[in-house]
């Protein structure tokens, strides 16, 4: 994948929301659902011929509220779908407006669209949309992944250029994600269930073709320690 189609959204087709009722009603801990009816209206859009619809993709509407799908084939209606409220933004999709069914750009990390397409919606959908990306990034900051390990010597990412799994069960790829400079930190698991920074040294090998970090290996405490390792820029 390029740099230049690295960011910008492979699917994201033109609809209007059409028959929405409530699906469930938002608690404490979730938002509400919506069932509405979409259906592609330009065939030149991103995944519109052939329709490109599942439970991976997200819906924004053209007031910028973001909903993610949780079920398609709603009464075995192929264009009727379930949105789910994650943000919690309380109202219900907006009817009778464009609005978009796309994937989120690169890995489907984040359930953003490309500002792009944003043009097409109505101009309080960009100041909505960029507030919540905003509040993610300040949350986030600065984003690191553990990468748990058990009863080894020396901690290690043996290939760094490889699909890892991270402490949460999600994968990643350290170098796609990370790039050439990253920063590690290894912690040790206490007996009281704390963590502590164990301050290893970190052997980075480089492949000599391309310069790219291949593995990396930290130096060991000369017992066995289980913790994780911790990447971030």
């Amino acid at each position: 994948m390029t740099l230049s189609t690295k960011y910008l959204n492979q699917v994201a087709w033109r609809t209007y929301f059409k028959g929405v009722s409530i699906n469930s009603y938002a608690t404490s801990t979730s938002g509400a659902k919506w069932d509405c009816t979409v259906y592609p209206i330009d065939d030149n859009d991103n995944g519109a011929n052939p329709m490109v619809l599942n439970t991976s993709l997200f819906v924004v509407d053209n007031a910028g509220h973001i909903f993610s799908i949780s079920a398609i084939s709603v009464g075995s209606d192929p264009y009727r779908i379930t949105v789910s409220d994650d943000f919690k933004c309380g109202f219900a999709p907006v009817m009778g407006y464009e609005g978009y069914v796309y994937m989120s750009a690169y890995k489907g990390y984040a359930p953003f669209i490309s500002p792009v397409f944003i043009n097409r919606l109505d101009k309080v959908a960009r100041d909505y949309i960029n507030h919540i990306e905003k509040s993610i990034f300040w949350a986030n900051d600065p984003n690191g992944r553990r990468i748990p390990f058990t009863s080894i010597l020396m901690p290690e990412i043996p290939n760094y250029r490889a699909d890892i799994v991270d402490e949460n069960g999600d994968t990643f790829n350290p170098m796609e994600d990370y790039g050439q400079n990253p920063q590690f930190e290894v912690y040790q698991i206490n007996e009281d269930g704390t963590y502590s920074n164990l301050l290893l040294g970190a052997n980075i090998t480089r492949s000599l073709a391309d310069g790219f970090i291949d593995s990396v290996l930290f130096s060991g405490t000369g017992e066995l320690i289980t913790g994780y390792i911790l990447i971030k820029n």
